[in-house]
């Protein structure tokens, strides 16, 4: 009959690393702080922005671009809902476009009571 001891565990040994001098540094939780309201910038690159996108808005209008309009929207509704569903979720000129033409619609809308180009 054979008898069977035990193995004798493996010694733990520790490294410790140096550690430069000073205070201990928190890790970063992953997220980055933006500058403005969420934009990523500032207030004046934002209003460029939206400007150009307002400029562009009114060269589609001015070039005599037919835009199917969606009744209650009107072309710059419409316009606004097409670019946000385009793309207007990620920077660009496409959201510029989204953001002017919202504004521009709802300014129309409170104005008149009706956005230009629902009639149509």
């Amino acid at each position: 009959m054979q008898v069977y001891t035990p193995r004798a565990a493996a010694p733990v040994i520790r490294v410790s690393v140096p550690r430069a001098a000073g205070p201990v540094k928190r890790r970063s939780s992953g997220r980055r702080r933006s500058g403005g309201a969420g934009s990523g910038g500032s207030l004046k690159d934002t209003l460029i922005k939206v400007a150009v996108g307002g400029a562009a808005l009114a060269w589609l209008d001015k070039s005599g671009t037919k835009v199917p309009t969606v009744p209650m929207l009107g072309k710059a509704g419409t316009i606004a809902v097409a670019a946000y569903f385009l793309g207007g979720k990620k920077p660009g000129l496409v959201r510029d476009v989204c953001i002017s033409a919202t504004v521009l619609a709802a300014y129309q809308f409170i104005k008149d009571g009706s956005i230009a180009g629902d009639d149509e």
